[in-house]
């Protein structure tokens, strides 16, 4: 079992409240950080992909806090996947394409959110080719680098998007939906839990924990196995 947390923004200038359903003030990222790190490894969904972590951080959107979260995690020695938009590169409020280059250069891992964060389920066949397949090699492009993950805009996917994702060359796509992956999950299709600014630190340790108990208990079954 793994699980992969989804944040959107990290801002340094919410303060004196918890944040929103979509931010989260840099204080209370770091607490939650610290105390996730306590528990588990963190790593990339690519990583976590990979069978490397069973934790994973994903950022969407490419909001400017971005590279404040990266500053967080890279002083705890993790990193984490950012999903931009390309649409939104450059503009207030959001990474420039600076930004996104030192966030690679950094370890971070850059994932892709279409071009224009529209919801593919409104798409029309050749839109949302478009949006998956012909806007990657874009982005690709412009960030000197292949790109192994993708995210759906508002959770929004169907089966044609599925086939596109993987016809792309995607090794993984994240959803909207709730709730933790196993080894029979299918990768284009994986589930996140959303951290909210008014989650405490105890919180995202009881997100984390089904994840630690469950490796723990296929360690016990495996050294048993083994009559050891």
């Amino acid at each position: 079992m793994n699980v992969i947390l989804a944040y959107h923004d990290v801002s340094p200038y919410v303060h004196g409240r918890p944040g929103t359903r979509t931010h989260c003030s840099l204080e209370v990222f770091r607490e939650q950080v610290e105390s996730i790190r306590q528990v588990a490894p963190v790593g990339t969904v690519l990583d976590l992909v990979a069978g490397r972590v069973r934790v994973a951080i994903t950022f969407d959107d490419g909001y400017a806090g971005s590279r404040d979260a990266a500053t967080v995690l890279s002083c705890c020695g993790l990193r984490a996947t950012f999903f931009p938009v390309t649409s939104f590169v450059g503009q207030p409020g959001y990474l420039d394409w600076s930004d996104v280059w030192a966030l690679k250069e950094e370890g971070m891992e850059i994932g892709f959110h279409t071009h224009s964060h529209v919801n593919l389920l409104s798409c029309n066949p050749r839109w949302k080719y478009e949006e998956i397949v012909s806007a990657k090699r874009t982005f690709e492009e412009r960030l000197g680098d292949r790109v192994m993950g993708f995210c759906y805009p508002f959770g929004g996917h169907d089966d044609l998007c599925l086939d596109l994702a993987e016809k792309a060359g995607y090794r993984y796509a994240v959803t909207t939906i709730t709730g933790y992956n196993d080894q029979y999950s299918y990768p284009m299709t994986l589930r996140r839990i959303g951290v909210r600014g008014d989650h405490r630190p105890d919180d995202l340790v009881r997100m984390v924990l089904p994840v630690v108990s469950g490796d723990a208990k296929e360690r016990s079954t495996h050294t048993a196995a083994q009559g050891g």
